[in-house]
């Protein structure tokens, strides 16, 4: 089995007196697409968030590439141009078009030459079926389509790993599918993806692995067809009951 590309290792988080995140030693491979599911307020995006720095273990630490990586603000930027985040919200910034909101990162964080950057996000808006509205407003675009964007400036990082926290749980339900069919592309061309979700059937679809956590521990890890038809635990039972 290869090395993990990166690990959460003996790792607590807590808000003031509340553990959201309960000693938690999890590693994922390069290449592997895992789907992280559970309850609201399970932990779930916590967790997510700590593989990127945007939030701090309390106790514990995130080994990248076999570097630990917890230096309070020392390596996080680093960090974050190869693990990239696609949220919810989308966070793409209005007074910005289309293309300049693809470019702006690589540019100012990564100092990579603009033309270049430039070329590479053109290459991604088409990847992602957004090439005809690189000058446009995000205020002009449908959630979907925001999305879409979000993932195309992910990638114009040239990431390692891309996070995903729940990236569909703001749009529309007949916008859904957009954004996962740009998702599951990613996964077939084997961009290694973490992924916090809802959406059960892209879980079972297209992850290699699905985690199961509530209440800030991880209760079952396996693949989609031991989680969803072998679960072995009674709450991942009645978790994945609402889905049939």
């Amino acid at each position: 089995m290869a090395q993990d590309i990166i690990k959460l290792e003996n790792v607590t988080k807590s808000f003031g007196k509340v553990r959201v995140i309960q000693d938690i030693t999890v590693g994922f491979q390069p290449g592997q697409v895992t789907c992280i599911i559970g309850p609201s307020g399970s932990g779930k995006s916590t967790l997510l968030r700590m593989l990127n720095l945007l939030e701090y273990p309390t106790d514990g630490q995130l080994i990248y590439q076999g570097n630990p990586m917890n230096i309070r603000g020392a390596n996080a930027q680093s960090l974050r141009a190869e693990v990239s985040m696609v949220f919810q919200s989308f966070n793409l910034f209005p007074h910005m078009d289309v293309l300049q909101n693809c470019v702006m990162g690589p540019t100012t964080v990564l100092k990579r030459p603009r033309a270049e950057v430039t070329n590479l996000a053109r290459e991604y808006l088409k990847k992602v079926g957004m090439m005809d509205f690189v000058h446009a407003s995000p205020l002009s675009l449908s959630g979907g389509q925001k999305q879409r964007v979000a993932i195309a400036r992910a990638l114009t990082m040239r990431p390692n790993i891309l996070l995903f926290d729940e990236p569909t749980s703001a749009l529309d339900p007949e916008l859904v599918g957009e954004v996962l069919s740009v998702m599951k592309a990613l996964a077939n061309e084997g961009m290694t993806m973490i992924v916090v979700t809802h959406e059960m059937a892209f879980a079972k679809e297209v992850a290699d692995r699905v985690i199961f956590i509530d209440q800030g521990q991880i209760i079952e890890d396996g693949t989609p067809e031991q989680i969803f038809d072998q679960p072995q635990h009674k709450r991942t039972i009645e978790f994945l009951k609402r889905f049939r």
